[in-house]
């Protein structure tokens, strides 16, 4: 009707999404995809794997257990070797009374159900370096 164009798009990253739960990988995947990331879920460690090696992801969001092994294994394996870190979150529910979860090695770690706005607003913060370029 009235001429009107869109202005650029937002940059977006590519987010892996790994989660042995298929509901809620890809509900996740459908809220980062809204939000104008390319989202894409696996179910298990050998399945991100795979997933990572096709496509470098940005980021990676992921559950602690897996059927074939857990999120501590897979971000060693994510970044080892690697020029480029992704940005590494951990988003469970999985938790023990009166024990921490170890968290070293993840930027982020939130708990289930946790607020999707903070978890687009962290990948945000990530698009937001990486136009920055390198430092000066």
């Amino acid at each position: 009707m009235g001429g009107e164009t869109e202005g650029p798009k937002p940059p977006s990253l590519t987010v892996l999404v790994a989660d042995p739960s298929p509901d809620n990988a890809d509900s996740l995947a459908w809220v980062l995809g809204a939000c104008g990331h390319r989202a894409r879920t696996a179910g298990t460690v050998t399945a991100a794997l795979a997933a990572a090696a096709a496509e470098p992801p940005d980021a990676v969001v992921m559950e602690v257990l897996f059927p074939d092994g857990d999120a501590f294994d897979l971000s060693a394996r994510l970044t080892a070797g690697r020029p480029a870190r992704p940005l590494l979150v951990l988003l469970t529910g999985r938790t023990v009374p009166g024990e921490a979860l170890p968290t070293a090695g993840f930027d982020a770690h939130f708990l289930k159900p946790a607020d999707p706005a903070l978890l687009v607003d962290l990948l945000a913060g990530r698009v937001n370096r990486a136009d920055a370029g390198p430092p000066k």
